[in-house]
This record gives structure tokens, sequence and C-alpha cells, in this order.
């Protein structure tokens, strides 16, 4: 019979097992087996990003561009708007009435629909003879007036319908931005799963000659020679 003597630090004692003769070859050459590993560099192998890894870090880097400037962007937006509506008290500056056709269309209506309105109603005081004077003078004053103040509204309801629509927008793309943000990385996170899953395989690849050691180990300690290794004072 062989005795293998197992000591324990601390202050403890130490365990000796007694192990069959036809034991020692096969720990020989699990001990070869180690040593040969050991120097090979078999035992501390890992695994380097592979290529799935290497293009989501790529796609990761563009993409991180991506995300600031659709940030910037979605941000400055908002902050114009912000702007405005703190200077003029609408979303949108006044100055964009010159430029809407729409507008122009609608308020050319309205002066050409005031313009035949006026004139019937001079046709009307020419047949009673009520052309001249005051009462004319006072009656041109009030269509003027009239066709002003229904321009104006016009300019109220534009600017505000713009207003509406530009704050809208500054609040629909601040509270998208998360969900634009990701979904232009869901690509590199996929490849980067992928890839991960790949180096986990490599690695348990290049872990196996340590793994069957780790086993063989086992197998010659047994459950049994573990739960023998406690003595007392020992750790």
């Amino acid at each position: 019979m062989t005795r293998i003597i197992k000591k324990y630090g601390g202050g403890g004692g130490s365990t000796t097992k007694t192990i069959p003769d036809w034991m020692p070859p096969y720990l020989e050459t699990g001990l070869s087996a180690s040593q040969s590993a050991l120097t090979g560099g078999d035992l501390s192998q890992v695994a380097g990003f592979n290529t799935t890894e290497n293009a989501a870090q790529t796609n990761a880097v563009i993409q991180a561009g991506q995300q600031d400037a659709q940030t910037g962007a979605t941000l400055a937006q908002a902050n114009q708007v912000l702007s405005t509506a703190g200077s003029t008290g609408l979303g949108v500056d006044p100055s964009v009435l010159a430029n809407n056709p729409q507008l122009k269309a609608v308020q050319d209506a309205t002066i050409r629909s005031a313009q035949i309105g006026i004139g019937g109603q001079q046709a009307v005081n020419a047949k009673q003879g009520a052309i001249g004077g005051g009462r004319q003078a006072l009656q041109t004053s009030e269509n003027e007036a009239n066709l002003s103040a229904a321009l104006a509204q016009q300019n109220l309801d534009q600017l505000n319908k713009q207003s509406a629509t530009a704050i809208g927008a500054a609040q629909t793309g601040l509270q998208a931005l998360p969900s634009e943000l990701s979904a232009i990385t869901a690509g590199s996170n996929t490849l980067q799963s992928v890839g991960t899953a790949q180096q986990k395989q490599t690695q348990a690849e290049l872990d196996s000659q340590y793994q069957g050691l780790s086993r063989f180990s086992s197998l010659i300690q047994g459950t049994p020679w573990q739960s023998q290794q406690q003595t007392s004072g020992g750790k």
C-alpha cells in the first residue's frame, strides 16, 4: 500500500490517505500530463476577440458617432423651439409667415372677397345717392379695419398652428430619442451577442485539457477522499 500525506496550513494537522498499489501509475500519468499542459501553456489559454466581435466593435464605434449626431440634432431643434417660445411666446418666429405660400393664398382670397364686397356696397350707395361725404369715408374706414382685422386673425391662427406643430415635433423628437439611439446599435448588439457565444465556445475548447485534468483529479480523489480532508484545527 502507498500512503499520501496531505498537510494543511494555518495551524492544522495533516491527513494520511492509504491508496492501493495500482493507483500510483495513474497518478504519475496524470501528473505528467498536467506538467506537459502547464509547460505548454495549455492551462492558461484565453480566447481572443473573434471576427464577429471585431465587426461588432467596429460598428459600435461608428454608431457611437451617429448617436452623438442624432442626439445633437434633436437637442438643437428642441432648444431652438424653446428659445423662440421664450422670446416670442410662440414655438416659431413670426417671420415664418412671410414665406408661407398657403397663408398668402388664403389672405389673397380674403382681400379679393373684401374688394368684391366693397364694390357691391359702393354700387348700392351710388344708386342711393350716397357717394362722397363723411358717410362714405366712414364706411371705407370701417371696411379697411375689418379687412385688417381678418388678415391679422389669419396671421395669428397660422402662427399658433405652426407653433403647436413645432413644439409637438420637438417633444416627439425628445421622447423618441432613446428608441432611436437603441435602434442605431441594434445590429451591433446582435453581432456582439453572437460573437460572445462564439468566444465562450472557443474558450471552452481551449479549456478542454484543463477540464479533463480536473475531472481526472476529481476521479482520483473521489468524494470520500474530499470528506476525509477535514482534521481538527485545520482549514
